[in-house]
């Protein structure tokens, strides 16, 4: 997790499913509001609140689908840019469940049911695969082996709405379920605002860790060169072990590195009662 103290972590959280093992291939998107994930394989899956602050998991549910034998080989899924709706492809349908709703599997409507009529040069694949919600706001949809993607152009409306094209998008090269995973770089912030955990500089910026990257040492201080109580340092390396562990009674404080690896850590300084002040990365150098 990142906050205005830095980078925390890895945090894992178990059991936050309720699938068991694994089905196959799929796919795994948040919705565009960050606030739900969601995950398709060959037979199942489910979806999931994601608490954006806290990077927490919670409220598992699973995905009702039609997983008979015709359509249960490929598996997608992609929420609609507004995050109400969720499209999930199973090779011959394309079900909408509505977010909206508490019970969302009692909402599902199939949209898309393939037509049966297939490419006679065989470049254009039939069936649905893979989604993706693009930046121009509409879902692609890749079948298997196609020069042609289908096109969903409303994803935010309800029903025949959406505005399915079949083949809508012609591509250079034949492609088999294959596509980009772009980021949602519109996300924005939390709404509201996240209050775990400190969102306020004011305990941190008095503290400082200089020189960084630094080679020999570096010093602990803050503007007022003083303290109103003991800290705790602590430095981890890169894979999260605590290779250093000292208490500073005073300010400046110089801490040694020199024989230290050259490589970048991770730092944490405490206050008292555990109270964490700062956290960065520090890079030691030759």
């Amino acid at each position: 997790m990142l906050d205005s103290l830095g980078i925390h972590g890895p945090d894992i959280q178990p059991n936050a499913g309720i699938l068991t093992g694994s089905g196959g291939s799929g796919q795994a998107v948040f919705s565009y509001d960050g606030t739900k994930y969601a995950e398709v394989c060959f037979f199942q899956g489910q979806t999931l609140d994601f608490d954006r602050c806290t990077g927490k998991f919670s409220n598992p549910r699973v995905i009702d689908t039609d997983s008979t034998a015709q359509n249960s080989t490929c598996a997608g899924v992609a929420f609609s840019p507004n995050s109400r709706y969720m499209y999930v492809s199973r090779c011959d349908t394309v079900d909408q469940f509505d977010m909206s709703v508490t019970n969302f599997n009692s909402t599902r409507l199939p949209v898309i049911t393939w037509d049966g009529v297939f490419d006679t040069t065989y470049l254009r694949g039939p069936g649905y695969f893979t989604m993706l919600t693009a930046p121009d706001d509409k879902i692609y949809i890749c079948p298997r082996n196609s020069k042609a993607l289908h096109i969903i152009h409303n994803p935010n409306e309800y029903g025949a709405a959406c505005n399915y094209e079949k083949w809508g998008l012609e591509l250079p090269t034949i492609h088999s379920g294959q596509l980009p995973n772009i980021p949602n770089f519109r996300l924005g912030a939390a709404d509201p605002a996240c209050t775990t955990g400190s969102n306020n500089l004011a305990d941190s910026e008095g503290y400082t860790v200089f020189p960084n990257p630094a080679s020999d040492y570096v010093i602990i201080s803050n503007h007022n060169a003083n303290l109103s109580g003991a800290l705790t340092f602590q430095l981890f390396d890169i894979w999260g072990k605590l290779v250093l562990e000292k208490t500073i009674d005073s300010l400046p404080y110089r801490i040694e590195l020199a024989n230290f690896a050259a490589m970048g850590y991770h730092y944490r300084i405490f206050g008292a009662g555990g109270k964490k002040m700062m956290g960065g990365v520090l890079v030691k150098v030759h």
